[in-house]
């Protein structure tokens, strides 16, 4: 058994806008489907990684240039200045509600600090931000110099991402940094890598190392175990180096084979038209849970929340594309 699925790194690659919007798709049913429920559906080995490919994907779109190009024009215009828009309704919503005296400022002003932002995800933000501007560019710049072998690549990631672990652990870091901080995500950086230099690969090795990470992920998530210091043991249970084999090989692999069975297909449009405005879906998910009454029917908030974070972005995209049209 020797496969590998090799991406376009020279131009559009349809899989990965489909691949973005199972991810995307996946983020919306994290918030909105009741945590027993998840263990119950095996939500960690599917819909979790969610997060993970996102990061891979990054990772990927750097590494499979020569050359390492930052816009931070674009980066400001498409990322931040949208996540700050949608931050300061909320913001906004915390004066309000100070003013017409609905308890202290200062409370509200630093639970907004230390999630990274108001409303579910809003970590991403800033993980994206230290990929992007932080770990990419310095590992580019080590590995291009360099020029590492794939298996010195594999060890040192290992190496460092396990340090980590470890640092973390001593110094018991606190649950609300460590969620803004990318230290539980460094090793997909790796994953970006292989897929720029080798495409998604699943050979022997890489299905046994994916076998492990699944056990991992039920280890950490059902059976709740610890391996403290060397597993830094919070919330986020099964986001460490060794499960991330599995999102990088085997399930990326099994999502691309899927695609290729019903590329074309009205179900693989639509995913893909979500993997193409993932972001934006990302922002209005933030304001749909911030705002929509949890205490209902569970279902219907499950399906009401997925529709009114999806369904506007994608009406909206498909009404702009007609205006242009007509404008032509």
């Amino acid at each position: 058994m020797n496969s590998a699925i090799v991406l376009n790194n020279e131009g559009y690659e349809p899989f990965l806008d489909f691949l973005k919007g199972l991810c995307i798709i996946s983020v919306v049913l994290t918030h909105n489907i009741p945590y027993v429920w998840q263990n119950v559906i095996g939500f960690p080995f599917w819909g979790a990684q969610a997060v993970p490919i996102f990061l891979i994907i990054q990772s990927y779109h750097v590494f499979k240039r020569n050359e390492f190009r930052l816009n931070i024009y674009s980066l400001l215009r498409r990322i931040v200045l949208p996540f700050i828009l949608i931050q300061s309704i909320f913001i906004i919503e915390i004066f309000v509600k100070y003013f017409c005296g609905s308890g202290l400022l200062t409370t509200p002003i630093l639970n907004f600090i230390k999630s990274g932002g108001e409303g579910p995800g809003s970590y991403y933000f800033w993980i994206y931000l230290e990929f992007a501007l932080v770990l990419l560019p310095l590992c580019f710049s080590i590995q291009k110099h360099l020029k590492f072998k794939l298996y010195v690549c594999l060890l040192a990631f290992t190496f460092v991402s396990e340090l980590a672990e470890i640092l973390c652990s001593f110094i018991e870091l606190k649950p609300w940094l460590y969620r803004l901080l990318a230290f539980r995500y460094i090793f997909l950086v790796f994953g970006g890598i292989i897929w720029a230099k080798h495409g998604i690969v699943l050979n022997k090795f890489c299905l046994i190392l994916s076998i492990i990470s699944v056990v991992c992920i039920y280890l950490f998530q059902y059976k709740k175990v610890s391996f403290e210091p060397w597993v830094f043991d919070t919330e986020w249970r099964y986001f460490h180096w060794f499960c991330y084999f599995y999102s990088i090989c085997l399930l990326s692999f099994i999502a691309n084979k899927s695609y290729r069975v019903i590329q074309g297909g009205v179900f693989a449009i639509l995913v893909s038209k979500c993997g193409k405005y993932s972001y934006q879906i990302y922002l209005l998910q933030l304001v749909v849970f911030s705002f929509f009454p949890y205490d209902c029917n569970k279902m219907l908030y499950l399906v009401s929340t997925t529709v009114l974070s999806i369904v506007p972005v994608l009406l909206y995209y498909k009404i702009k594309s007609k205006c242009l049209t007509i404008v032509k």
